[in-house]
């Protein structure tokens, strides 16, 4: 992917046409929990003593790159995925489900005919499994992706580490809404380039966000949020939401950065109507990347 380096988002004015490659938004300990973190599914916070006697349990050491993000937050919904994969998910250590100590395949060695034994599963839904993989014998496991159901494996990365840098930023239609100071201010241009105030409502993952309805059909419509949300949430409806502090909705953004939605087919109609007004819609990347 290229940039280049003459946009409103990046300051607008006359400036000579850059093009560089896009930096991958990598997965990291402080990068890889998806925010608002679902509580329910979040262990307490990790410490050596439990660490130590998880990995008695489980009769082996975990990886450094692996203990290193459940230091962070320890288990949860993750912000990146393997491309092609349903996986989203890292179990942390702990009693509550889902928990690293409690996902054991030997139950289901009767329905495949490759090892179980020396499998760790950190994600799956009982199905399939992406596994830390002792089974060579090395201190440093490989990760594997296991399906029990359709009796297969196979090999998804050397080391947890590199597991890691295969994960893709998980992005569904969210997009940066560029040349605008904050929410406040979005909320009042879009206002008045719609000519219509926007409804205040909150998804089901708890982000409060403001929506415009710019047409008849329910489906004319887009909506922003601000880059700063609760940290978590707990409970299934907005009203039984309980919440837990600030993070930042992105973190390789600033907190005054607005989200942009919008259904993908009218997100073209959008953009030109944005930028005639001095607006611009850019990617996650490219904002992340904005000099």
């Amino acid at each position: 992917m290229t940039r280049v380096l003459k946009s409103k988002f990046l300051g607008g004015g006359p400036v000579t046409a850059v093009v560089i490659p896009l930096m991958k938004i990598r997965a990291t300990p402080q990068t890889i929990w998806k925010r608002p973190a679902y509580l329910p599914y979040v262990q307490s916070p990790l410490n050596d003593e439990t660490l130590a006697a998880a990995e008695k349990q489980l009769g082996h050491s975990l990886p450094e790159e692996f203990v290193e993000i459940l230091r962070v937050q320890n288990g949860g919904p993750i912000r990146f995925r393997l491309p092609e994969s349903v996986g989203d998910m890292i179990a942390g250590i702990g009693n509550q489900f889902p928990s690293l100590l409690d996902q054991g395949l030997t139950d289901a060695q009767e329905y495949v005919d490759f090892a179980l034994e020396d499998l760790i599963p950190f994600d799956g839904d009982g199905h399939w499994y992406h596994c830390l993989d002792f089974r060579s014998g090395d201190r440093n496991p490989c990760v594997s992706y296991i399906d029990v159901e359709c009796n297969s494996e196979h090999r998804i990365a050397n080391s947890f580490a590199e597991f890691l840098k295969l994960l893709e930023l998980d992005i569904d239609r969210e997009l940066v809404l560029g040349n605008v100071k904050d929410f406040g201010d979005a909320r009042h241009r879009l206002q008045k380039i719609f000519g219509v105030a926007p409804e205040e409502e909150t998804s089901n993952i708890g982000v409060p966000y403001s929506r415009y309805q710019t047409g008849k059909d329910w489906r004319v419509c887009c909506w922003i949020s601000s880059n700063r949300v609760a940290a978590g949430y707990s409970g299934d409806s907005p009203e039984s939401f309980k919440f837990r502090g600030e993070a930042a909705l992105f973190p390789e953004l600033p907190d005054h950065a607005v989200i942009f939605e919008c259904p993908e087919e009218r997100l073209e109609s959008y953009r030109e109507l944005l930028g005639a007004n001095d607006l611009e819609l850019v990617t996650i990347e490219q904002a992340a990347n904005a000099e």
